[in-house]
């Protein structure tokens, strides 16, 4: 069997219980739900929030433990929209790759609670301890022909519609352009005069932790971004910088930004 999950911590969670050998666990993260996914398979690198990934190097990596493999498991939360991508994306490109290849699911945003799972649902793998996770995969999926066709067939759609996100809405994913997440930024800062830009990127993960539409386990590198952006489009202006001593005393610049005065209405009423 092979685990395949979103990123190098889930990764990591997987291999810490020991209950999976770690040569059968691979990790695919591609940063999906921000940006350009056009032609994935044929692309030697992609650009996302400024982060550089080798998607042919994920890629020829996954069709080469494909080769010993006949089975997958995808480790994945539908509360999280990157993590929803990678899922939906991993289905079509898995069945593309290995015909016929068995495809079975962990959805950890769906598992119900239980003695053993207290908390239910949740965001990420990672969450979770070696006893959870052996109690998790008693709610294993196998994928039919027919689930593993209407996966493929909505990743198609997606990607010929390239949008800026693609966000999570009513348990499936949506195009949507960037303003979607630019107006969340700014509402969030409009709650303060002036702020925090680290504040700011905490308060939108926190958001994310009920609403679930976009951001998800790359959240900051996903705002972050766009709180850039905003600046460069002065619709985010600076009022000052600091240094301030960090956890560990080193000196770390702090931001405090605001939103732009002209832009204080207008975001509201486009």
């Amino acid at each position: 069997m092979l685990e395949i999950t979103n990123g190098l911590s889930d990764q990591w969670v997987l291999t810490k219980t020991k209950l999976f050998k770690k040569e059968d666990i691979i990790e695919m993260s591609l940063l999906l739900n921000v940006g350009s996914i056009k032609d994935l398979e044929k692309i030697e690198t992609k650009t996302t929030c400024n982060e550089i990934i080798n998607v042919k190097e994920k890629i020829d990596k996954l069709k080469e433990k494909l080769e010993t493999h006949d089975t997958v498991r995808i480790w994945y939360s539908s509360m999280d929209s990157e993590d929803y991508n990678f899922f939906t994306f991993m289905v079509y490109v898995i069945n593309k790759i290995k015909k016929n290849i068995t495809i079975k699911t962990i959805n950890v945003g769906e598992i119900p609670k239980t003695e053993k799972l207290k908390y239910g649902p949740s965001w990420s793998i990672s969450c979770y301890s070696e006893d959870e996770i052996r109690e998790i995969m008693k709610f294993e999926k196998q994928l039919t022909t027919e689930e593993i066709d209407d996966i493929s067939i909505e990743w198609i759609k997606l990607e010929n519609e390239n949008a800026d996100l693609r966000i999570i809405e009513k348990q499936g994913l949506k195009s949507a352009n960037y303003k979607f997440l630019d107006d969340i930024v700014l509402e969030e800062l409009s709650k303060c005069k002036e702020m925090d830009e680290n504040r700011l990127i905490v308060n939108l993960m926190l958001r994310e932790q009920e609403n679930h539409d976009v951001g998800g386990i790359n959240g900051q590198i996903i705002f972050q971004y766009r709180i850039n952006e905003l600046k460069k489009q002065n619709k985010i202006k600076v009022v000052r910088t600091r240094l301030e001593l960090n956890a560990i005393k080193e000196l770390e610049k702090r931001i405090v930004i605001k939103i732009a005065k002209n832009q204080i209405n207008n975001w509201q009423n486009t």
